[in-house]
């Protein structure tokens, strides 16, 4: 009888660890979000913002972080198995060695990398960000946007997962109007030439992700020049209530569940 209880709060502590992992916030400059042009897959981009995740409220550097990619599969939804673990670590090294530019205020761009330094030891990973990023992810006062890990690993596609970050920094204001051509760049999305496969491709199935599985609501319009769609007028709202909230929780835990199977 005492080994299935204690078999029952090891669970429950494990859930409450895994949930907690879930829950931790990402904070980001909008700077970094809205102006940075860079082309990672989905699970590039997962993997950095929970290197981002890690970093704690009162940290004033970019500390090592250490991951057991066991873990790390079990926290992100992710099946593991050797051929996991490789897919991985290979896309690890694909980002440290992988630069992207960011748009400066007074018209000019920086280059950056995402990753100082990396040591792999099995399937223990140890990581420091670069120290480039430091302005934009720690002690932040003023412009800068945050939400929960979980909304971010619930989604799939590398345009929905870029999209969410760059609705959350304009969830303060409700709305955001952007040119065609200046989103496509910002989100580095040269294929689908014609809007309506752009629109059908990228736009409505991404929003359709987002608003199913994350904290956010969004809903469009588009703006015409002549016979050309120029222009989208994105409508972001955040969704409330409680019982809300428990749904979405569910729903999210549910689908990452689901995809580790």
């Amino acid at each position: 009888m005492n080994g299935i209880i204690h078999k029952t709060e090891r669970k429950c502590e494990m859930d409450r660890k895994l949930r907690d992992n879930r829950n931790k916030l990402v904070v980001k400059s909008n700077e970094l979000i809205r102006n940075a042009r860079y082309s990672l897959s989905e699970l590039e981009q997962k993997f950095i913002v929970f290197l981002i995740s890690k970093i704690e409220k009162n940290d004033k550097e970019l500390k090592e972080v250490t991951i057991n990619l066991k873990e790390y599969c079990n926290i992100a939804g992710l099946e593991y198995s050797g051929g996991s673990i490789a897919y991985i670590k290979s896309n690890i090294q694909e980002l440290s060695n992988k630069s992207w530019w960011i748009d400066n205020i007074d018209g000019s761009s920086t280059l950056f990398r995402w990753i100082d330094t990396v040591s792999i030891y099995g399937e223990t990973i140890k990581i420091i960000l670069s120290e480039s990023l430091k302005p934009y992810l720690i002690d932040l006062k003023q412009d800068f946007s945050k939400y929960e890990l979980i909304n971010i690993l619930v989604l799939r596609g590398k345009y929905t997962v870029r999209l969410y970050e760059l609705f959350k920094s304009y969830s303060w204001k409700g709305e955001w109007r952007v040119k065609v051509k200046e989103l496509r760049n910002i989100i580095n999305c040269d294929k689908y030439k014609q809007f309506k496969e752009f629109n059908r491709n990228v736009l409505k199935y991404s929003i359709e992700e987002i608003n199913k599985h994350t904290d956010l609501n969004i809903s469009y319009k588009t703006i015409r020049e002549g016979k050309f769609v120029n222009e989208i007028e994105f409508l972001i709202k955040e969704k409330e209530g409680f019982q809300m909230t428990i749904e979405m929780i569910m729903n999210q835990e549910e689908r990452l569940d689901s995809n580790g199977k």
